[in-house]
């Protein structure tokens, strides 16, 4: 899943190309893109990459405007999501990848195919040793996806209301953004209803691990966790 668009420069989307020219597992892999504005085009080079039935961008219906550090773009994650289900018999993935436009693989989609497959952990960086904060970027397991969703194609939809944030992470912003509604407000009512007062003091990345650590209470060794240090060491082993 890409929010803010697919690649589209060209060293990004020769990198992506060169990188995957051989792609046994393309018939498992789908594509779905979240753009900045609902009429921008996935690039053509980067379609080829994989199967082009298994490659979408978001409907009207499944598209809001996002500004950077906010709840938006958890709607617009939830809202990729979903669209994704609709295009894929209305079941979940086995897991989701939350990448952006700029985003780049280190290794063949082949090998991050079996490596996230390996086991039924979700994946997640974090900064800070006492606890798992700051990264919203992340690869989902179905199991972990499953408590965002009631149905696959139907849990959350837009409201037709806008709300802007006036300052976010301490500077100004007049971006505004359609809400969406849905169980996962329910189930978190409490602290979804003190994010309602000050939607913009709350971070994308702070809503989804306290979703998934606090509201889920799956115990830590459910999940696999990339460092800094992680993928330094693993830039290493490529340039040897």
């Amino acid at each position: 899943m890409f929010l803010g668009g697919s690649p589209n420069s060209t060293n990004i989307v020769n990198h992506w190309i060169t990188m995957n020219r051989r792609f046994i597992n393309k018939d498992r892999v789908f594509v779905v893109v979240h753009p900045k504005t609902v009429t921008d085009k996935i690039s053509a080079d980067f379609k080829n990459i994989f199967k082009e039935k298994n490659v979408f961008k978001v409907d009207e219906a499944h598209h809001v405007d996002t500004a950077w550090a906010t709840l938006s773009l958890v709607d617009a994650l939830l809202l990729t999501m979903q669209y994704a289900h609709s295009q894929h018999s209305n079941e979940l993935f086995d897991k989701y990848i939350l990448l952006s436009s700029t985003c780049c693989p280190l290794y063949r989609l082949d090998v991050i195919y079996d490596e996230i497959r390996k086991d039924n952990k979700s994946i997640m960086g974090h900064h800070l040793s006492d606890r798992v904060l700051g990264e919203f970027w992340m690869i989902l397991d179905e199991r972990h996806a499953r408590f965002f969703f009631d149905n696959p194609q139907s849990t959350y939809e837009k409201e037709d209301t806008n709300y802007t944030c006036e300052q976010i992470a301490g500077r100004k912003t007049t971006h505004p953004y359609i809400k969406i509604i849905g169980h996962l407000h329910q189930k978190i009512k409490e602290k979804f209803e003190s994010m309602q007062e000050n939607p913009c003091i709350v971070h994308d990345e702070f809503f989804m691990i306290e979703c998934l650590y606090n509201m889920i209470s799956h115990p830590i060794h459910e999940f696999r966790f990339i460092t800094l240090t992680d993928f330094k060491n693993n830039l290493k082993k490529l340039k040897k």
